[in-house]
């Protein structure tokens, strides 16, 4: 059976894992490359804790020429400023076509604390099938109408 499977045309990585309730930068230590040619997007879900009245939160989109480089901030105004009552909410960042290919979605954090339950990049526009999961993805599975699909077929 042939299907359209997201889970082999996009690739998930868990970017970073919960960080406990602080007031300094989340920064990832490993970047998402976008330097094999196989996507051209990548959307990142900043997933917020608890947040302190007060805090002053945003998350910002960073990229590279090289993976161990400097860091600067992708597109001028592209920052999501985080209100101190979002606690528990989801921050959604988009890049298409990055202007360097190494990535890292920061989260700048002041003032009073607050914490992150993780952040997931999902990188899209797949030219080619991810035939094998990420190394922070744990299983897959696809089903439709009820019955399990085991042939990741791409249409």
């Amino acid at each position: 059976m042939r299907i359209q499977n997201l889970s082999i045309l996009t690739l998930p990585t868990l970017h970073s894992a919960a960080v406990a309730a602080g007031q300094t930068d989340i920064t990832p230590s490993t970047p998402i490359s976008m330097n094999d040619g196989a996507h051209e997007g990548c959307l990142f879900y900043v997933l917020f804790g608890a947040i302190t009245a007060g805090g002053v939160q945003s998350v910002e989109i960073h990229s590279s020429a090289t993976s161990g480089g400097t860091y600067a901030i992708d597109a001028a105004g592209s920052a999501v400023v985080v209100a101190d009552t979002d606690d528990n909410k989801i921050v959604v960042c988009e890049i298409y076509r990055p202007t360097n290919p190494f990535l890292k979605c920061i989260v700048k954090r002041a003032t009073q604390d607050s914490a992150i339950n993780g952040i997931l990049a999902i990188q899209y526009g797949g030219r080619r099938p991810n035939q094998t999961p990420g190394s922070t993805i744990a299983g897959r599975s696809a089903s439709l109408g009820g019955t399990e699909i085991t042939d990741f077929e791409i249409t």
